[in-house]
C-alpha cells in the first residue's frame, strides 16, 4: 500500500520543503501499527480489512478497496 501514496506523498513534502528529515521504513500492518505504538515511527499507511478505531491515533481514511477471490474453471468454488 506504501508504494502507492508515497510517491504523491513526497512530493508534497518535497514542494513544502518537510521532507529533509525521513526514514522510510517498509513492513507490514501489524509491524507498523506495532512500531507506532511504541513510539518507533512518527506516521504509518496501514491497509486494514476494519475500519481502525483507536484513542491514541489520528487517522485518516485513504481509500476502499473491494477483495476479489479468482479461481480456476476447475477449482471445486468456481461457479
Amino acid at each position: 500500500m506504501g508504494k502507492v501514496y508515497l510517491a504523491k506523498i513526497l512530493t508534497e513534502l518535497d514542494q513544502e520543503n518537510l521532507n529533509h528529515n525521513i526514514e522510510i521504513t517498509e513492513a507490514g500492518s501489524n509491524d507498523l501499527s506495532a512500531k507506532l505504538k511504541n513510539g518507533e515511527i512518527d506516521i504509518a499507511l496501514l491497509n486494514s480489512l476494519s475500519p481502525i478505531n483507536n484513542n491514541h491515533y489520528q487517522s485518516k481514511l485513504l481509500r476502499t478497496n473491494s477483495v476479489k477471490l479468482i479461481v480456476s474453471q476447475q477449482h471445486h468454488h468456481s461457479s
